[in-house]
This record gives structure tokens, C-alpha cells and sequence, in this order.
């Protein structure tokens, strides 16, 4: 594994479709299986770029929580800036995914995701680990 060259494409023609998760508690675990490995990049010694970005996203989305949460109390715009400087990157990252991909963009079902992810990537970041992984056959 130590020699191994990783390479993204990203292209319409070379997608992989599989079916989605068919609830809530499907989907759950299906994000505990993704985040129980999220340790093993450090075992494996994956590339610094990785291992670097991983800790950084998961303080980005704890914090991007914690801004939510205090703005329920203060009702301060200002507590939601760090929120906002995620959601910009992300609005630009899967915008440009989508464009890539030939799919169209909703900027609700995006505005609804802003305020999910950073909890349940939080939650389940932090339960990952601790998963017994049960791989899907």
C-alpha cells in the first residue's frame, strides 16, 4: 500500500452509480462504515495532504456548529461567519461538481445541507472510529 498512486477522475463518463441508502438508519451507517476508516489513513501513512486535511475539516465543521448553535442563542449574524466561510467553499466546490457532472445545482436542497452537515459530520466523525465495521456485501 505504501506505493500506491491514487488518481481522481472527475468525468460523466467514468461515475459509478449505486443505490442509496434507504433511510435514515441506512444512511447513518453507511457514514460510520465511510468515517470508521478515517483513522486508517494514519496507519496507512497516506500522503500529508490527507492527513492534514482531515483533522482541519473536522475542526472546520465543529466549529461551523458550534456558530449555529450560538446564534440560537445570541441571534448575533456575527456568530454565523464562520458558517458562512464554509458554506462559501462548499457552495463552490459542489457547484463546480455539478457543472462537472452535468447535474443541476439547487441552491435550497444546499442552503438545507449547510445547516445538517457540520452536525451530523461532528456526530459521526467522532463515533466512526469507535464502529464495528459490518462492510455491505
Amino acid at each position: 500500500w505504501q506505493k500506491c498512486n491514487i488518481t481522481f477522475l472527475l468525468t460523466h463518463n467514468a461515475m459509478v452509480l449505486s443505490k442509496p441508502p434507504k433511510n435514515i438508519r441506512d444512511f447513518i451507517i453507511q457514514r460510520l462504515r465511510f468515517s470508521s476508516k478515517g483513522l486508517w489513513y494514519y496507519k496507512w501513512k497516506a500522503h500529508i495532504s490527507l492527513r492534514a486535511s482531515l483533522p482541519l475539516l473536522y475542526i472546520t465543521n465543529i466549529t461551523a456548529a458550534c456558530s449555529i448553535i450560538l446564534f440560537t442563542s445570541t441571534a448575533s449574524l456575527y456568530t454565523l461567519f464562520p458558517l458562512f466561510i464554509k458554506s462559501f467553499g462548499d457552495a463552490i466546490i459542489t457547484y463546480k461538481y455539478h457543472q462537472c457532472l452535468k447535474y443541476n445545482w439547487d441552491l435550497r436542497l444546499f442552503l438545507i445541507n449547510m445547516l445538517i452537515h457540520p452536525f451530523y459530520i461532528t456526530l459521526i466523525g467522532a463515533m466512526g472510529p469507535f464502529y464495528k465495521v459490518k462492510w455491505k456485501e
